[in-house]
């Protein structure tokens, strides 16, 4: 191996895009005695060997397939971080704030299909669009509010983050807390759409089974709800520990 270089061995799974990228960020473990995790900017050529077998059941458009480097080498300049300079708590804002602004679309696409289809969907026996019935309309309001929640945590979470960088260790949670709201909301937003439809939206002449599928991918992205919950609990335990006196302390009292 070249001075001064890196080589890359190993697989990558849910390599998102992979099929239209000029460059990959492959993150590596280090073998230079530091634990850490790199991550190398790589121009994307035929030493990644590619495995065409996403199929999911949702999100398939995102091409997230497996990748694998056999002793690819790589110029030292190409590592652009290490795990080490994330530690102490500051979080990684460009991927939890991106990707859960995915999802927000995804619902926010849904209300649209829903509420064209209210607005056109003229059964026989009705004689008036369903867009007209209160039960209809609740369940688009129910949508519509969930995503106004979630959109405003996620564009505060985000001005918070640029605009104060001196607080990002502390906005670490924000960002856990954004993702998970935005997610569960977004899922949940979509399921109303899908109810306004009824059954003509599990058919795919309208986009709302799509997205149905597609939203709930959102779950899948860490952190998850469970380990955000834990975190958060743990925090909570954690500031009251720190303001219990200790045994020395209760004497001296």
């Amino acid at each position: 191996m070249a001075p001064d270089t890196w080589m890359i061995d190993g697989c990558k799974s849910f390599a998102s895009m992979f099929p239209v990228l000029d460059y990959a960020v492959i993150p590596a473990a280090l073998e230079d005695g530091s634990g850490e995790v790199g991550s190398f900017l790589v121009a994307v050529d035929d030493r990644f060997q590619v495995d065409w077998a996403w199929d999911a059941s949702g999100m398939r458009t995102t091409g997230s397939h497996t990748i694998t480097l056999r002793g690819v080498e790589t110029p030292h300049t190409t590592l652009i971080g290490r795990s080490g300079q994330a530690r102490g708590g500051v979080g990684n804002a460009w991927f939890t704030l991106g990707i859960s602004a995915v999802y927000l679309g995804v619902a926010a696409a849904a209300i649209d299909a829903a509420g064209e289809y209210a607005c056109n969907r003229v059964p026989t026996a009705l004689g008036r669009p369903i867009a007209e019935l209160e039960g209809v309309q609740r369940r688009l309001g129910q949508a519509a509010l969930l995503l106004h929640t979630a959109r405003a945590q996620l564009y505060y979470t985000a001005e918070q983050w640029l605009h104060y960088p001196a607080r990002r260790t502390e906005l670490t949670a924000w960002l856990a807390a954004a993702k998970v709201t935005v997610t569960n909301h977004a899922v949940e937003a979509v399921d109303h759409c899908l109810r306004v439809a009824g059954g003509a939206g599990l058919s795919r002449t309208l986009p709302l089974e799509r997205y149905h599928r597609d939203v709930r991918a959102g779950l899948s992205h860490p952190p998850s709800d469970d380990e955000a919950a834990v975190a958060f609990g743990r925090a909570v335990v954690q500031r009251f520990r720190d303001n219990t006196p200790t045994d020395a302390e209760k004497e001296q009292i």
